[in-house]
This record gives C-alpha cells, sequence and structure tokens, in this order.
C-alpha cells in the first residue's frame, strides 16, 4: 500500500552528538532549528484533505496496534515504551488537529476579505 502524504526526511542517528564538547554548539544550533521547521508537517498542512485524512488514518491504526500491544503487557521496559509511544500519538494527533484548525479558520478569513 503507498502512502500519499509526505514522508519525514533527515532525522537519523548521530544527528545530534551528545558526547563530543567540540559540537555543543553545533548541536544547540541544529536542535533550535528543528524547533522552528518542520518541512514534513509544513508539507502536510499544504496537502489537500484527502492526503491529511491518509495521514490520520495512519496514525489512528498506529494506535489501535499500540493499544493491542499493550492490552497483552510483555516486559515493563517494552509496556513503558508502548504507554509513551501510545500517549505522544495521541497528543501529536490533537495538535495536529488544532493545526489544521488554525489553516481553516486563516482560510475563511483570507476568502471573506475577497
Amino acid at each position: 500500500m503507498t502512502h500519499m502524504y509526505p514522508t519525514p526526511s533527515g532525522g537519523g542517528a548521530g544527528d545530534f552528538p551528545t558526547n563530543n564538547p567540540g559540537r555543543e554548539a553545533v548541536a544547540a544550533e541544529k536542535v533550535t532549528d528543528a524547533l522552528r521547521h518542520y518541512p514534513f508537517l509544513e508539507k502536510l498542512l499544504e496537502s489537500d484533505e484527502e492526503v491529511v485524512e491518509q495521514f490520520q488514518a495512519a496514525c489512528q491504526n498506529t494506535c489501535r496496534n499500540l493499544d493491542g500491544i499493550l492490552k497483552h503487557p510483555s516486559d515493563p521496559q517494552t509496556t513503558a515504551m508502548g504507554q509513551a509511544a501510545l500517549a505522544s500519538y495521541g497528543q501529536s494527533l490533537k495538535l495536529f488537529a488544532e493545526l489544521l484548525e488554525i489553516k481553516y479558520q486563516k482560510l475563511a478569513e483570507q476568502s471573506g476579505q475577497k
């Protein structure tokens, strides 16, 4: 199954070195830049409704899968990681819905001004 929503880029291991004092400033700058720029999210918010719905459905499916895994607990570390992932997905979906609402409000304002 192919997804039409944009795919994230970058974000691999080693992007933010932690044990190299000579690179602390560079790492801090990367973190600051990362907090201000979200190319995946920006592309997704610019996408049409069908793409947004596909992305939301994929996230909701992942949440259901995580929930199913948590109903059959294994070791405590896996359970804790699953709970953290589920909470993160839930919060991300909530924030994404808020961003969509802001987008739609701005679009309505722009169309009302014309």
